[in-house]
């Protein structure tokens, strides 16, 4: 792959307050799997065929353990299968790919950020970007806080690889995450989402931010200038750019709302 064809686009702040199960599988793709797949992607504009190649590959073809009812973590219909990193960019061509049974709103929701994303910054053209996690500790978020502590790395019985349970049995993962949360419903819970230009960060939890021994030595928790916590595995300086997406005021289409890094929490 080479990387000068991609031009270089600001970060994006995924919602996961709006779509928690997605974050959980973007995260455990990014920090938790091994080898894990970090979070800078390359966007190639690929053809439908390409993106269902990328997809099959990792595990969400037709037919696959997500749309079978009653196959267990799917016990009622409705649910998709999603998949890190995204079929969109050549990442998913390095293969191990990982794959969650999510909430099919949520991951409609996904698919319709990612394109507005590509189409109003990218310009529909080829671009490379890092993703990173907005609201990190809503309800729900089970892995997003492994940029602090690796610890938390510990599958819930919802993360495969292909129709594999993902293996990180290497990982120190003594800490469990709290997976009673699951959310198996056909609409996510966007009562808290943020649609002002000034979010609400009350559910943070300042705990999580202490950086545990096993962590790496970059990126965390950082605070945006609109006052939006994110999780990103690189290092993001003061006055970084950063992209949210979230819902026009209609509820109808997608904003791309652009900020700024403050400062590492």
């Amino acid at each position: 792959m080479d990387k000068s064809l991609y031009k270089r686009q600001a970060t994006l702040a995924i919602p996961c307050n709006e779509i928690p199960e997605i974050c959980n599988t973007m995260c455990w793709g990014a920090y938790c799997t091994r080898p894990a797949f970090g979070t800078t992607l390359y966007y190639d504009k690929p053809s439908a065929a390409t993106k269902s190649k990328r997809r099959t590959a990792a595990g969400c073809g037709s037919a696959n353990r997500c749309s079978v009812i009653g196959n267990p973590p799917n016990p009622i219909a409705g649910l998709n299968c999603d998949e890190y990193p995204f079929a969109s960019t050549s990442n998913a061509d390095r293969g191990g790919q990982v794959n969650r049974c999510v909430p099919k709103a949520q991951n409609d929701r996904q698919g319709n950020l990612l394109a507005a994303y590509y189409r109003n910054v990218c310009g529909n053209a080829p671009c490379s970007f890092t993703v990173t996690f907005a609201q990190p500790t809503a309800t729900g978020v089970l892995y997003c806080g492994a940029v602090n502590s690796p610890r938390v790395c510990n599958p819930d019985g919802n993360i495969f690889k292909g129709r594999v349970p993902d293996d990180t049995s290497s990982l120190d993962t003594s800490t469990s995450p709290d997976t009673s949360s699951f959310d198996t419903s056909s609409s996510p819970d966007t009562s808290s989402a943020d649609t002002s230009s000034s979010p609400d960060t009350s559910s943070t939890d300042s705990s999580v931010f202490k950086r545990d021994t096993a962590a790496p030595t970059v990126g965390g928790f950082y605070l945006t200038e609109s006052g939006v916590t994110i999780s990103s595995p690189e290092d993001l300086a003061p006055g970084s750019p950063i992209n949210h997406v979230r819902r026009s005021r209609n509820g109808a289409e997608i904003d791309i709302v652009a900020d700024k890094i403050s400062h590492k929490l």
